[in-house]
């Protein structure tokens, strides 16, 4: 067995984003991360709203914990992936994730307000 000196090390995780970088950098990157948080809201939204009716749930409920959790699963998954980054795979930075969740919360969460509110008012029972 490797004395623990040789075997390589893997760096702590910044869990902290005061850790990351502070400095707002635009770019394409930035653009990614939006899109990705518009992507990833309406996704987790569809596929709860399915599944939560599939179970017997209300149409209203069904909607109400599809939208927590569309929101839930933006910053989980914007955060998950800075942390990530700190693990030595890219470069953490704060910048990132806030752009992908103000894309969802200007983007995607107006749509799909508007299409619970749509659905509910046409008694839609899909």
């Amino acid at each position: 067995m490797p004395d623990p000196i040789d075997q390589p090390t893997t760096p702590k995780p910044k869990l902290n984003p005061k850790d990351w970088n502070q400095t707002y950098k635009p770019g394409v990157d930035k653009n990614e991360h939006a899109i990705a948080g518009v992507i990833i809201g309406l996704g987790a939204f569809f596929l709860t709203d399915g599944l939560l009716e599939a179970i017997g749930l209300s149409k209203k409920g069904a909607l109400i914990i599809a939208i927590l959790f569309s929101i839930t699963a933006v910053g989980g998954v914007l955060y998950g992936k800075e942390v990530w980054d700190s693990l030595g795979h890219g470069m953490a930075d704060i910048w990132d994730m806030l752009c992908g969740v103000g894309a969802f919360l200007c983007v995607a969460l107006p749509i799909l307000v508007w299409y619970s509110y749509k659905s509910l008012k046409n008694g839609k029972e899909d």
